[in-house]
């Protein structure tokens, strides 16, 4: 393909405007044009004046672009909220574009399955943005991975605490939610928006192919919160894969801690280490050797996963991480939903609310310690003694096709 790439950027305020600013820089123009953008509020974007000096039409909803539009666009990019990421990638779809869209890929493994049948249908990728799935770092990580280099998987774990105020919370109708006011599901929570990158990773990571994700088998979780929202702020979930790879991931908003990530993904031969967001990954063998796997930072975020839909297009190339991939996340963050339908709110004496007005954190004296014990341990809350912790039941996934409850 010579011709530059049409794009349609569903969402361009928020999030999405990083993809507007990575399509404006002048050596992406050479390659793609934005054709059309697709959102109800177009002044949140701060780069509204150059869709107005590129005459870009703005429409309010994909219904209103698809009847306007002349031709559909080669790639969709959507950044909308997680219960419009389905509908609108099958709208997409059905009207002859590619999608990338933003992770998650949805709420439900029904609405999963239903954007496989719809690319089906229509022929044409759907990539999902798990930024980490776009990096060479993984992309070599996962290769030793599946040729044996690090030895058979045991257990990968992960630690993530990035505090969120009120302001995170109260910047839409849908922030921390169960369901949207309308009733659709939204499962907001750290694990399925901010955090669901890390939890993806650890599936990938075990995928058999380059493209692919291990299948979760069972899970069981533990869902706590100290907001004032009605899903939850605070998870240990623990899963199997159906190779009986363990896969733990403990996590909180209501933390002061505002920038910890870290990863141990133990092999029979090697232990993978990182201990922040774009800390370098390090395998350390047991005979002592160690091997570092460098990353191209700047391809981290929206630049990475832009670029490759792009050059899919143009080259049908493979896909990185389609929605096969990204339906193991979307299994565990039903599985503990069913594990916990009720959500157990930590102790009021342990709540502490600080910062201004608009912008105040509600936190939990002492949890950063608590759950790095369970991350350094291997342990759920419920497991280490702690007298607030709740257990939740196992969820088998073996024939898990809709949520809740695993069948219509």
């Amino acid at each position: 393909m010579s011709k530059r790439v049409t794009v349609a950027v569903v969402a361009i305020g928020g999030y999405g405007s990083g993809y507007v600013r990575t399509l404006l820089e002048p050596e992406n123009r050479e390659i793609a044009e934005i054709v059309a953008a697709v959102d109800p509020t177009p002044e949140r974007c701060p780069y509204l004046d150059e869709f107005k000096a590129l005459t870009v039409p703005i429409c309010a909803t994909m219904e209103e672009y698809v009847a306007k539009a002349s031709a559909p666009a080669d790639l969709v990019v959507i950044s909308s909220p997680i219960h419009a990421h389905a509908p609108q990638t099958i709208a997409a779809l059905e009207h002859g574009s590619n999608v990338l869209c933003e992770k998650p890929m949805c709420a439900t493994v029904q609405e999963a399955d239903a954007v496989i049948a719809a690319r089906d249908r229509a022929g044409k990728f759907v990539s999902i943005g798990y930024q980490g799935s776009f990096t060479s770092a993984t992309h070599a990580l996962k290769a030793d991975v599946r040729s044996g280099v690090l030895g058979k998987p045991v257990r990968l774990r992960t630690l993530c605490l990035w505090a969120r105020t009120e302001r995170y919370y109260t910047r839409n109708n849908w922030a921390g939610m169960r369901k949207t006011p309308d009733g659709a599901w939204v499962l907001d929570s750290p694990a399925n928006n901010a955090m669901s990158h890390s939890l993806h990773h650890m599936f990938y990571l075990l995928g058999d192919r380059a493209n692919t994700s291990a299948r979760p088998a069972r899970v069981v979780a533990e869902l706590y919160r100290a907001n004032a929202i009605t899903n939850f702020d605070t998870c240990a979930i623990r899963a199997f894969t159906d190779t009986d790879v363990e896969v733990l991931f403990v996590a909180s908003h209501a933390v002061e801690d505002r920038n910890t990530t870290e990863h141990i993904f133990e092999f029979e031969r090697a232990t993978v280490t990182r201990g922040a967001e774009h800390g370098e990954i390090v395998a350390t063998f047991t005979d002592g050797r160690t091997k570092t796997y460098p990353d191209a930072a700047e391809h981290y975020r929206h630049p990475g996963k832009l670029l490759d839909a792009i050059e899919r297009v143009r080259t049908g190339k493979p896909d990185v991480c389609g929605p096969e991939a990204a339906r193991a996340q979307t299994l565990v963050i039903n599985a503990a939903a069913d594990a916990c339908p009720d959500i157990t709110t930590f102790p009021s004496t342990m709540i502490v609310v600080t910062g201004e007005a608009g912008d105040r954190l509600t936190h939990v004296v002492g949890l950063e310690a608590m759950l790095r014990r369970c991350f350094d341990e291997g342990k759920l809350p419920s497991q280490t003694g702690f007298d607030w912790a709740k257990a939740g039941r196992e969820v088998d996934l073996t024939n898990y096709t809709h949520f809740p409850g695993g069948k219509p």
